[in-house]
């Protein structure tokens, strides 16, 4: 905890970063109808591909930077990214 409080004395700005994943798995694995109503499904969002998202925040900038991968983030995603 030193190091950041320092960090922050000699001006730097600390920034969060975080990735999510937006895969097939985050749609709805159920739903509720009333009976004799049929199930509507979006097959344009079933069958997206996976995709990362990296974001960085910081207090006195809020969004830094967003990047969007296709599939997971590799070392050299991740690279890029910085």
């Amino acid at each position: 905890m030193k190091q950041l409080e320092k960090a922050k004395k000699d001006g730097y700005r600390v920034i969060y970063l975080d990735e999510t994943m937006f895969t097939k798995a985050a749609l709805p694995k159920a739903e509720y109808y009333l009976p004799s109503q049929n199930v509507n499904i979006d097959k344009s969002q079933a069958y997206e591909p996976a995709m990362a998202l990296l974001s960085g925040i910081s207090k006195e900038k809020g969004l830094e930077l967003h990047m969007l991968f296709p599939r997971s983030v590799n070392i050299s995603k991740f690279k890029e990214y910085l």
